[in-house]
């Protein structure tokens, strides 16, 4: 697959791809879009645990773009 955000548009909410997003965001370097991923992650977990799977892969998502450097 292509390494861009697209190939991560809007991955399904499951344990596997929180994972894959946390050592995305986990790999940045220290800084504000580091935080910002971070804080994005947070939400996504709370909004799993919550059930609300669309909610979840919102946040996620934007956790992926900011680690891989696609969000502006």
């Amino acid at each position: 697959a292509p390494n861009s955000a697209s190939a991560f548009d809007m991955m399904d909410c499951t344990d596997a791809n929180m994972m894959k997003a946390n050592a995305v965001v986990d790999k940045m370097a220290a800084g504000e879009k580091k935080t910002m991923g971070m804080k994005e992650m947070t939400m996504a977990k709370e909004m799993m645990d919550k059930k609300d799977m669309a909610g979840c892969k919102m946040h996620m998502n934007k956790a992926m773009e900011m680690g891989m450097g696609m969000a502006k």
